[in-house]
């Protein structure tokens, strides 16, 4: 059930991959996502997996327009995110009034899948929005569900006013450790962590006080320990645990892709709007 107020729907996060399809069958064992599309354009190329309601793109960038990197020819790592919301529009101009900004569109016809309108908020970071989603799987995954998405921001109150006055996002929750914040926002499915990391230790990032944009994403298993033993073999390896308690939400184990990209994989999943 979505709880958010303006209907908006975290249902897309896209990473930039070294090799398609390897990352593809790293995350198909694993998780048991299902390969929904390809596509190759003149900017790059993208792979979709989905676990039936979110879709998860493996990208390859070949420049700076589409991806805005200066070095995507190098980078890989967590990408953007996006939102499927019921009026374009009416979604830009709440963007736009917040202070965020147009970057680019990628597809033709607002009423196709995988159409978006690509946008930056007030800390640069990227994030699209759809009127009819990313391509999915037909049925619900039996297997692990993609419900966490985290961005490493400037000003956690800043970055959450934006995203519950554009998206109508519910707070949930705030949590502050040694290592760092977090505020936890919600659309009733997915949890949007906002994070301001203090190091190195749990972020994995050089420059943790510079670094801003979408940093890691998570899954909610069955059984944690399955999970671990099918990513060790997949080439991937274990790299945080964060929280007390397996049963408890918010409760994580984080791993690092062979790209070496950050997930997180929780029981209980991370808190939602209730």
């Amino acid at each position: 059930m979505n709880n958010c107020r303006a209907g908006a729907r975290i249902s897309h996060v896209a990473l930039v991959c070294s090799d398609l399809d390897r990352s593809a069958e790293f995350y198909e064992s694993v998780f048991n996502l299902t390969r929904v599309g390809r596509e190759d354009l003149e900017h790059g190329s993208g792979l979709y997996l989905s676990d039936g309601l979110f879709n998860l793109a493996l990208l390859r960038y070949k420049g700076e327009q589409m991806s805005g990197l200066a070095d995507a020819a190098r980078f890989t790592g967590t990408h953007h995110f996006g939102l499927v919301v019921d009026d374009l529009a009416a979604a830009e101009t709440r963007i736009k009034a917040a202070g965020g900004s147009f970057f680019f569109q990628l597809g033709e016809g607002e009423d196709k899948a995988n159409f978006e309108r690509k946008f930056k908020d007030p800390d640069g970071i990227i994030f699209d929005i759809s009127r009819h989603g990313w391509l999915c799987a037909d049925a619900a995954s039996r297997g692990a569900r993609l419900r966490h998405v985290a961005l490493v921001v400037r000003d956690l109150d800043a970055a959450a006013r934006f995203y519950q006055q554009v998206f109508g996002l519910v707070f949930v929750a705030r949590d502050d450790q040694p290592f760092g914040s977090a505020v936890y926002l919600s659309d009733g499915t997915v949890n949007l962590a906002l994070l301001r990391y203090a190091g190195s230790a749990v972020s994995g990032l050089n420059n943790a006080a510079q670094f801003v944009g979408t940093h890691h994403f998570g899954f909610v298993v069955d059984d944690l320990r399955d999970c671990e033993a099918r990513i060790t073999a997949a080439g991937g390896q274990f790299f945080f645990q964060l929280g007390d308690g397996e049963d408890k939400q918010n409760f994580e184990r984080k791993f690092k892709d062979p790209d070496g990209v950050i997930f997180d994989i929780s029981h209980k999943g991370w808190q939602l709007a209730p």
